[in-house]
């Protein structure tokens, strides 16, 4: 029964809490600060300023974004496969030896 509640108050919401770290929440309501010092009209909220910036990203900011999120054990799975894919197989621990003698650089 709680799955029907659950799925029915989802589907009747309009709006929806966003998680963001303090400094990025008080960085938009900076920016919100701003918009609103202005003579006529309503007040510009947080989804104004989101919605139209979700639109600007572009396909470099996406990567950039990746990027952000990958750990150095991340990275060095990505540069691994991508140097299978041009020299053949080679261990991870191979991989690594090579990296570390300056047989590879990066």
């Amino acid at each position: 029964m709680q799955t029907n509640q659950a799925e029915t108050n989802s589907k009747n919401r309009e709006h929806a809490s966003l998680k963001v770290k303090v400094e990025t929440r008080d960085r938009v309501f900076h920016e919100i600060d701003r918009l609103n010092e202005k003579e006529f009209g309503r007040k510009v909220n947080p989804d104004d300023v989101v919605a139209i910036a979700i639109g600007l990203l572009k396909s470099e900011h996406y990567q950039q974004i990746q990027d952000a999120t990958l750990s150095n054990f991340d990275r060095l799975e990505r540069d691994h496969k991508a140097y299978e894919a041009k020299h053949g197989a080679i261990s991870k621990d191979d991989y690594l030896g090579k990296i570390l003698s300056g047989e590879i650089e990066k």
